[in-house]
């Protein structure tokens, strides 16, 4: 029984810290990848989702083609930043306006094999 209980915890901790990790990849079908990526930074966010891509490919091992690259903006505009603001100093308290979550990266990509005539 303990060590039901044991696994259960794994499981449950693995489910957790799985939903906080800020990089998905959906597998489209015929070889095409989409890696999402979230960070407060665009740099960060564009970093991460490349990097997931790379260890997609580099399994096989095979190269990453880039077929769409999205990166943009999700936090709030400069005038919500500003309300928000205003409303901590009005009551006191401050906080911040950035989030983890403030940037989106997307790459669609697809593995492909290395030419053997650039070896």
């Amino acid at each position: 029984m303990e060590r039901f209980y044991l696994k259960l915890w794994l499981i449950v901790g693995v489910v957790f810290l799985s939903g906080c990790y800020n990089v998905s990849t959906i597998y489209d079908g015929d070889n095409l990848y989409t890696v999402t990526a979230v960070s407060a930074s665009e740099l960060d966010a564009n970093n991460m989702a490349m990097e997931k891509a790379i260890k997609i490919c580099d399994f096989r091992p095979y190269k990453v083609q880039v077929l769409e690259h999205i990166s943009r903006y999700q936090g709030m505009d400069a005038q919500e930043k500003a309300l928000v603001g205003e409303a901590h100093n009005a009551i006191g308290v401050s906080g911040k306006t950035t989030s983890a979550r403030d940037y989106k990266a997307i790459i669609r990509f697809k593995c492909k094999t290395p030419d053997k005539a650039k070896r």
